[in-house]
Parts: structure tokens; C-alpha cells; sequence
């Protein structure tokens, strides 16, 4: 299947984020929020991959202040060109920057792509939409499933949109697990 094919699924996901409520949106991110710091709690990964949420996104940056506060080594994703990210590694909410609505990492070197894929125990992964399978559908550019394809780590998915069987590629990276409500 190609990414064309999967647009009328892009479609859906972006409808049904764009009809939550506030007070649904809140209600996800608090109860997403909650069961990562519970995943956290139990397998105690000391290396964490996260992103910054966008305004679709399921917020994180309560997750990422515990983390942060309980001496985590926390890396977000940084962009190397276009279509091509790396991990930089952060240890403070002041090292970010915002540029044109997205934040970045502050001036740290990013950690190599192998040692991200050995090093990193627990990724936390946005999507437009996943379903029960671990599939996540993505922006369509393939970014995350390039990051992601020799990962050793723990991927969970949070999905404010949970659709029904989407369709996954050879090149799609799947989900260990899902959290969603």
C-alpha cells in the first residue's frame, strides 16, 4: 500500500482530532499522561525518547517535566535535514527552543543513530491515529518509521485517535504497545 492510499485514513484522524472538545482533549492527556508515568514507574527505563507535542499532538510536557525531575536522560527528536531526525539529548525545560511554533534542543550534540538504537529503552511515539495492533499512521513522510526501523527500545504509541485496522507497509514501524482511552 502506498502513502496515497492511506490519505482518506489521514483524513478521518484529522476530522475526528479537530471534533474533541477541550475539555475531551484534557480528559485524553491527563489519562495518557498518567499511564506512561505508570509504565515508567514499573520498567524503569533510564533512557527516554519523547517529542514535543504540537496542538494535535497528545501532551506530554507533564510527563517530560517528571521525567526531567526524576533525573531521566530525556532525548527529543531534532531535525538533521527535511526528512531525516536524530536524538539530542536534554536535561532542562530552559535548553529548548521555539522556532516557528516547534521547539528544539538546545546547542547539544545529537546522539548517534546506532547508539540512540542501542541506548534508548522507552520511546514515546505521536501519530495521527494507531489502531489495537500497534499500527500508527504518520504524517506520511516516513520520518518516524526511519528513526525507529533498528530501535531496540520499548515504543509506545499515543493515540488521541484510535482508529480500526489500519493499513501497515513493509517500511512501517509497529507500536509494542498502545495507550489510548
Amino acid at each position: 500500500m502506498s502513502g496515497s492510499d492511506k490519505s482518506s485514513y489521514r483524513l478521518k484522524a484529522r476530522q475526528i482530532r479537530s471534533g474533541l472538545t477541550r475539555s475531551e482533549k484534557k480528559k485524553i492527556n491527563e489519562t495518557l499522561n498518567r499511564q506512561v508515568l505508570d509504565w515508567v514507574n514499573v520498567h524503569q527505563p533510564s533512557d527516554i525518547a519523547l517529542y514535543w507535542p504540537s496542538d494535535t499532538e497528545v501532551d506530554i510536557r507533564p510527563v517530560i517535566t517528571s521525567l526531567l525531575t526524576a533525573k531521566k536522560r530525556v532525548y527529543l527528536p531534532s531535525k538533521h535535514s527535511e526528512d531525516e531526525l536524530g536524538l539530542a539529548p536534554f536535561e532542562a525545560l530552559s535548553e529548548l527552543k521555539e522556532t516557528w511554533g516547534r521547539v528544539k534542543g538546545g546547542s547539544r550534540a545529537c546522539i548517534s543513530k546506532r547508539v540512540a538504537d542501542e541506548q534508548v529503552a522507552l520511546w514515546l511515539v505521536p501519530g495521527l491515529a494507531f489502531d489495537q495492533n500497534g499500527t500508527r499512521l504518520g504524517q506520511g513522510k516516513g520520518i518516524y518509521d526511519r528513526l525507529l526501523a533498528d530501535a531496540k527500545g520499548h515504543k509506545i504509541g499515543l493515540a488521541n485517535v484510535l482508529l480500526p485496522d489500519l493499513p501497515r507497509d513493509d517500511w512501517d514501524v509497529p507500536m509494542d504497545t498502545v495507550f489510548y482511552i
